[in-house]
């Protein structure tokens, strides 16, 4: 059994968008869905990767844009354990639909540490990965404050008019063809291989599992919680089921608003599908909701029907001739694509992912060189004012932190760390304003590699999470009486030090001190503390404890069922 410690966060994904080319093994429809045998998929570790990572021949004016959860935090994403750093306090799922000009996007914790290695994780024999270093998910925006969902919560659909600002995107050289005969002819008819019907391909109904496992362990019903049925089906009620983290009745929810609109089961026979702004941000939530599940393999499924977002039908020029369609560029959120690019990663097809994130990242680049050179974002001539035209590109220089982010993350996730740095400091150079987060993520990475001098280094750049790196440092020195003195002057509010001090309680031998503490947190703060990570570290304990865990591991699920929506991953209970 190998425990494992949190880094706190490493790696940031900007708005979780996933959705850029779908892969070509694609799972059949049949897939029994129960939401009680869910597994998580982990990726297959592959090696030099740095190919992808040089940096472009550009000129001056380019090389400002370049460097990249994610939303810089992805994260959430325990995606199967991937090598991310958490630092965030709060069990989030930031899904980030919109990166409009807003506030960062909040940090994501997921899964702060396991004390054993998941399936495909086994450490490296490197000094500090020799039992103690956790695996974590992508976060979101930026170094410091990311996730891997679209922040959820903060869900908008907006079909207001688009400038072409946030919607700007630079298509094929086909789908540009037909938009420009489109607008030249509005009798033009389009090649239905030109054309995405999607279709609802995942009707079964996912359920809640905490509900079998009550009646398995406890004998008893499951506590009253929010469900698809206290909400109307509408989109009202789906962001009621979104802010209340009852994900599976969001999900199939997702399921009865695309068959309305034409896009259910049966959506296929349509002779035409027509995309809406709304119809685009449900397949969005959708497909967002299976990865938050860690559906990968159905999440790629359904993201497959999209073609990688190159189709001219999903570009408000192709409505042109609507009165009801205005605004130019792509319907599809830049974080949609985001997420499908990181789709691969989570299969395992780590390399394919980057290629994906390469592509989209090749795009934003064009897109800030276009602005920069005086033209409209798509290359055209369109005049921009001044305002407008800082305005976008201070936008796309932020896409382009969010994609080298993801690519940082799936670095991180295959150990090829000299990569991953490379991409950290093309993100420095672009993103000054959080160079203290970033030095703290660098910092990390040379721990994980096993650098602990450079890693020493990179932290005395930076003033965030000082107990945290400290404790990360004694530890990579195997010390963990230093280490648990840091993580304790972190204080218990520091719920992932407060974890990482449990690991090294457990390695000086206190085995009833890590537990105490753990417990300690769950029962005075349940509804911060019931994160997936720490329970499943206290029933990892739990079993090193006794040979007969279960009236504890039942009295934590009694727990979850009291304050946890349906949302909830219930294989951090260990129950088999």
């Amino acid at each position: 059994m190998d425990v494992s410690i949190d880094l706190g966060s490493t790696a940031a994904i900007d708005k979780l968008g996933t959705d850029t080319n779908q892969s070509n093994d694609d799972q059949t429809t049949s897939e029994n869905i129960s939401s009680s045998t869910i597994e998580e998929e982990s990726p297959i570790n592959q090696n030099a990767l740095s190919k992808y990572f040089g940096k472009p021949e550009v000129d001056q004016k380019d090389d400002f844009f370049d460097s990249f959860p994610v939303q810089g935090p992805e994260d959430e994403h325990t995606h199967t354990r991937h090598r991310t750093i958490s630092t965030s306090h709060e069990e989030k799922v930031c899904f980030e639909y919109e990166d409009r000009p807003a506030s960062n996007p909040p940090l994501e914790v997921d899964q702060l540490k396991d004390f054993e290695s998941f399936e495909g994780n086994e450490a490296e024999s490197d000094p500090i990965s020799e039992n103690h270093l956790i695996q974590s998910h992508p976060l979101s925006e930026s170094v410091s404050s990311h996730d891997t969902l679209p922040h959820i919560e903060d869900i908008k659909f907006d079909m207001g008019f688009n400038d072409g600002m946030y919607e700007a995107w630079i298509f094929n050289e086909s789908t540009q063809k037909v938009l420009a005969s489109i607008m030249a002819d509005p009798n033009y008819v389009v090649n239905e291989q030109d054309l995405t019907k999607p279709c609802v391909l995942i009707e079964e109904t996912i359920t809640d599992p905490i509900t079998d496992l009550m009646q398995k362990y406890n004998k008893t019903d499951r506590a009253p919680t929010l469900s698809l049925n206290d909400v109307q089906p509408d989109l009202a009620g789906l962001k009621k089921l979104l802010a209340g983290q009852a994900y599976r009745s969001a999900f199939n929810l997702t399921t009865h608003l695309l068959t309305a609109v034409g896009q259910g089961s049966d959506g296929w026979k349509s002779s035409e599908t027509r995309h809406t702004p709304y119809t685009i941000q449900l397949w969005y939530t959708r497909i967002a909701l299976l990865v938050k599940l860690r559906l990968y393999s159905l999440a790629e499924t359904e993201c497959h029907q999209f073609a990688f977002f190159e189709k001219p039908d999903l570009c408000y020029e192709f409505y042109c001739n609507d009165p009801d369609t205005n605004g130019r560029g792509s319907m599809v959120p830049f974080s949609m694509r985001i997420l499908s690019a990181q789709l691969p990663q989570y299969l395992g097809k780590v390399d394919e992912g980057l290629e994906r994130l390469s592509s989209i990242l090749k795009v934003v680049r064009k897109i800030s060189s276009n602005l920069l050179n005086g033209l409209a974002e798509d290359g055209s001539g369109l005049q921009l004012t001044e305002e407008r035209r800082n305005a976008s590109i201070q936008l796309w220089n932020r896409r382009e932190v969010s994609v080298l982010h993801a690519m940082a993350n799936a670095l991180l996730s295959c150990k090829d760390y000299p990569a991953a740095l490379s991409v950290y400091r093309e993100i420095l150079d672009l993103d000054r304003n959080n160079e203290d987060s970033i030095f703290s993520c660098m910092g990390r990475v040379y721990i994980m590699a096993g650098d602990i001098k450079r890693a020493e280094e990179y932290f005395k750049k930076s003033s965030v999470d000082t107990y945290i790196n400290q404790g990360l440092l004694s530890i990579g020195k195997s010390d963990f009486n230093m280490a648990s003195n840091w993580f304790s002057k972190a204080g218990r509010s520091e719920y992932v030090a407060a974890n990482n001090l449990a690991v090294c309680q457990l390695y000086n031998g206190k085995l009833c001190s890590a537990l105490e503490l753990l417990q300690t947190l769950v029962d005075e703060d349940p509804i911060q503390c019931l994160h997936e990570g720490i329970l499943f570290n206290l029933c990892t304990l739990y079993e090193l404890e006794s040979s007969l865990p279960w009236s504890k591991k039942s009295r934590l699920l009694s727990i979850v069922n009291e304050h946890k929506t349906d949302g909830f991953m219930t294989a951090s209970l260990k129950l088999p």
